[in-house]
């Protein structure tokens, strides 16, 4: 694949188009799915198709973003602070098969919380998860780990959002931590 552009204007059109997708409530957006149309990222960044398709699809296998079927919308995979319906983006999960890690970054500041409280939805509408470590968030200190398996038997809802992304619009008591490190 041709690059359209160096590293460092890749990773920086990334971060502000992430940015707008994760967090801008004033852009062009389906409430329901937090898709904004991809017409409008092209025109506000100044990015051709093809260099839109290098931050959607990156050599690093770290999908930030993606596109509906069509690619005529665009969203952030996780992240989001605006309002955004889990069920309406995610395919449901029922059985955990395959899903031997699974986790969620947070600071170390937050640890003991965590314990005591649990995991709640803070600035974003839901709660999400990663199932590997080499996916975790570059601001994350820790990861807490979860007992998937459990946590579907108790009935809470669980969503695959993207590539080795999960969530849940709901909260996760703590005896489902099974350990944070």
């Amino acid at each position: 694949m041709t690059s359209y552009m160096n590293s460092k204007m890749a990773t920086k059109k990334s971060k502000a188009v992430i940015k707008r997708l994760r967090h801008d409530d004033k852009a062009c957006r389906d409430h329901d799915t937090s898709f904004v149309p991809t017409s409008d990222i092209l025109r506000q960044f100044r990015l051709t198709k093809a260099m839109l398709d290098e931050l959607v699809f990156p050599k690093n296998d770290k999908q930030r973003m993606v596109y509906s079927d069509n690619h005529n919308w665009i969203r952030a995979t996780y992240g989001h602070s605006v309002s955004i319906r889990v069920p309406k983006i995610g395919r449901p999960i029922q059985y955990p098969e395959g899903l031997n890690y699974f986790a969620h970054g947070i600071k170390t500041r937050d640890a003991a919380s965590v314990l005591k409280n649990g995991l709640n939805p803070t600035r974003s509408p839901y709660i999400d998860f990663i199932d590997s470590p080499d996916y975790a968030r570059p601001g994350a200190d820790l990861l807490v780990h979860i007992d998937v398996r459990r946590f579907l038997q108790a009935g809470f809802r669980l969503y695959k959002i993207g590539p080795n992304v999960y969530a849940t619009d709901s909260r996760v008591p703590p005896e489902f931590i099974t350990y944070i490190e």
